[in-house]
């Protein structure tokens, strides 16, 4: 399975994708709800799995690194040795994952003993999850206090905006997480980089950039190493 149908899938699980016009217009409620239910277990037995192999990877990966990419599928989905070559990146993204998941699987990031860590996360708790943005923003304070402890420069990167698709009341708790992680990064433990006006520079996510709304397409990936270079090449 594709990381873009298994994030479709985690997405149509938790009620994402909404079913009520095919409910509507079916001729059995039992059998639509049926293989609603059945498509559900799927999508969720199928991202249970490749979080599972996600993590047995970073386990066997720990040779030492300069850099570590922390975060979602925006994350998982970036090419970052690629983006930036010679630099020496592990990927530690896993599509659909949480802060709270994040700060359970620091170890893969502090095993390769890396200068840098770049922070993105927040949006599955916000837009997928319905977590408060107080809970989210203590998980993410978690996160930086265990990598500053261990000597390592914290980047954190904006929560992305959604496109429109997605209720407003989203990316105003996504406003208000990345003023929190700014204000929190201006009194010294990180580095605070806005990936917004790059990316979304309305407040919304710029459709050139997405093809769902939510996650980049290969323009809004080029956009996103642009607005973070100077902090990947700063010593």
């Amino acid at each position: 399975m594709t990381l873009s149908a298994l994030l479709s899938g985690v997405m149509a699980a938790i009620g994402i994708l909404a079913t009520a016009g095919a409910l509507a217009q079916s001729p059995s409620m039992n059998d639509v709800q049926q293989r609603d239910a059945q498509q559900r277990d799927q999508a969720l037995a199928s991202t249970r799995q490749h979080y599972a192999d996600r993590k047995a990877g970073f386990a066997q990966d720990m040779a030492r690194r300069d850099v570590v990419m922390l975060g979602d599928s925006l994350t998982e989905g970036g090419d970052w040795n690629a983006f930036f070559p010679g630099v020496g990146i592990a990927n530690r993204g896993i599509g659909g994952d949480s802060t709270e998941g994040m700060v359970q699987r620091l170890d893969s990031v502090l095993g390769v003993s890396p200068r840098k860590v770049f922070v993105m996360a927040g949006i599955n708790d916000i837009a997928v999850y319905k977590k408060p943005v107080t809970e989210v923003f203590e998980h993410y304070k978690r996160i930086i206090d265990t990598l500053t402890r261990a000597k390592i420069q914290v980047i954190v990167q904006s929560t992305l905006f959604t496109g429109p698709a997605f209720p407003p009341a989203v990316n105003a708790s996504v406003k208000d997480l990345n003023g929190r992680l700014h204000a929190l990064c201006a009194r010294g433990p990180c580095v605070y980089v806005n990936v917004n006006p790059a990316l979304a520079p309305t407040g919304t996510l710029d459709l050139r950039y997405t093809s769902d709304h939510l996650h980049l397409n290969a323009a809004g990936y080029q956009a996103w190493v642009q607005a973070i270079t100077p902090a990947m090449r700063r010593r």
